[in-house]
């Protein structure tokens, strides 16, 4: 399996750490306070995200909760559920503070490259005090991800919720309406987040832009790795939206590197002279492996735009393939 080089992009949970360090994070209990690094009094403003939505508390409010919630040292990724808030703190510094506190217990944070290195992970030993938090947070203890997101198919609710769950789903989509379709720098972000999942990045990368007009890091990393090309040699094209063809073929060149066996279809879509030519063994590939459909038996519309919760659904099914 490849590996690929460095991601700033954060995908639902990860989050920049601040000074204190991995050795005196991994002993003993902190306080949620003592692991962000900064108190009420350094605070400028606190935010907080949960199911898709942000929204600014009040410092004293939170610093209420955070003073008093107790986090026990554990090591165990598994402990660790992303139905959670993840939290911004801005001193008076000009530092931002992050961490993530999980509703199944557990908080993370994470380099300040956002690099997937966990500094620290930790249980937090009154469920109570996580339940007031969700509740800042604007969410109860039995709210779902997409009720933070605007016109969700409802075939697409549990695919949507599960993609959230897996952190599969950038902190950027949180107000889209999925059901408008996705852009291509947009489904490159969501590409990079399943091959983060799979523990394909390995650290951040330098390299300057590879087109003129993104400095998005998930583009540069996918061209990097021959998983995207531009419309030009100089212009990718971030802005416009994805046609169904275009992200068989992103699709079909990421399964490469991660090392999914490649399945043909056998399905015959009346529609397949459409299809650019250097793309149809991409229809076949994808399609046989059930990371695509058709649309319907017959025809798989291959200038057609893909729709970001369609997107969501797919790199879903990628990530079930690791």
């Amino acid at each position: 399996m490849k590996k690929i080089t460095g991601s700033v992009l954060a995908c639902v949970i990860f989050a920049a750490a601040s000074a204190a360090s991995a050795e005196e994070l991994a002993a003993g209990q902190i306080t949620l306070t003592e692991f962000l690094g900064a108190g009420r009094d350094t605070a400028v403003s606190v935010r907080l995200t949960a199911a898709g939505e942000g929204r600014e508390v009040s410092a004293d409010d939170f610093y209420e909760l955070a003073d008093s919630m107790l986090l026990t040292s554990s090591l165990d990724p598994e402990q660790t559920d992303m139905d959670g808030v993840f939290i911004t703190v801005e001193t008076n510094k000009g530092e931002m503070l992050y961490a993530y506190v999980s509703a199944g217990g557990g908080a993370d944070r994470y380099s300040a490259a956002m690099s997937r290195y966990p500094y620290a992970l930790y249980t937090v030993s009154d469920s109570a005090l996580l339940s007031e938090l969700l509740e800042m947070a604007g969410v109860s203890e039995n709210g779902r991800y997409t009720d933070g997101l605007r016109n969700v198919s409802e075939w697409a609710v549990p695919f949507v919720n599960d993609a959230y769950a897996a952190g599969l789903i950038p902190a950027n989509f949180g107000a889209d309406d999925i059901t408008k379709p996705v852009t291509r720098g947009d489904f490159c972000d969501l590409a990079l987040c399943v091959l983060e999942r799979g523990g394909l990045i390995t650290d951040v990368a330098a390299e300057g832009s590879a087109f003129a007009d993104t400095d998005r890091v998930s583009v540069d990393i996918l061209h990097s790795y021959g998983i995207i090309n531009g419309r030009t040699e100089t212009e990718f094209a971030p802005d416009d939206s994805i046609t169904r063809e275009e992200a068989a073929l992103i699709l079909f060149r990421m399964s490469a590197v991660m090392d999914i066996p490649n399945v043909s279809g056998s399905a015959v879509y009346r529609d397949m002279d459409e299809t650019s030519d250097h793309v149809k063994e991409a229809v076949s590939a994808v399609t046989g492996m059930g990371i695509m459909n058709g649309i319907g038996e017959t025809e798989f519309a291959p200038k057609n735009f893909y729709t970001t919760e369609q997107a969501i659904v797919t790199m879903l099914r990628m990530a079930r393939k690791l």
